[in-house]
This record gives C-alpha cells, structure tokens and sequence, in this order.
C-alpha cells in the first residue's frame, strides 16, 4: 500500500496530508544533503529567493529529506498543520522547497 493509497483512504479525516519528498527514499530518516562533502550537490542548493521548508530564512544549504520529515512532523503535532494547512497533497522538491 502506498502513501497516494492511504491518504485517499482516509475519507472521513477531517484534516489530511501527503507529502511527498522528491529525491527521498525510504531511509529518508538518515538521508542529509551531501554532509562531509567538499562541495554540496547542486540539488542542495535552493534556488534564489526560495527557502527550504522548516528552516531558517539564509539558512542554506537544504539539511536533507530528515529535516523536512522532521519538520513536517513537529508543525503537523503541534499545529495539525503543513505549510500551514490542514488538508492537501504536497510535494517537497529536491532542493527542499516546497512547490506543491
């Protein structure tokens, strides 16, 4: 069963979310953005002007797909919320942005 699956299962959730994290794979909890390189890949990089979704404005590169899960839950336990909604399929891009 996939996320897509579940997520449209669940019709009698008032408050739904799916996101999906674009280069993550399913060791998404210990995938960072290029940690101990001497030169970060590109996908690190947010483009100018964008900011990766759960940290700080200038705060660059992209910390990785752990972060974004990392943040996306801590908002959706407090807040029962992501990027500020409730409701709505996602996605986080490989630079961490989310562009939906």
């Amino acid at each position: 069963m996939t996320g897509k699956t579940i997520y449209e299962a669940l019709t009698a959730a008032p408050n739904k979310v799916l996101v999906k994290v674009e280069c993550a794979s399913h060791a998404l909890l210990w995938e960072g953005c290029g940690q101990g390189m001497a030169t970060l890949p590109a996908r690190c990089m947010p483009t100018s002007g964008s900011r990766p979704y759960g940290q700080e404005v200038g705060s660059d590169p992209w910390a990785g797909p752990h972060s974004t899960f990392k943040a996306a839950l801590i908002e959706w336990i407090t807040k029962g919320t992501f990027n500020g909604k409730s409701n709505g399929s996602f996605t986080v891009n490989q630079s961490g942005v989310v562009v939906q």
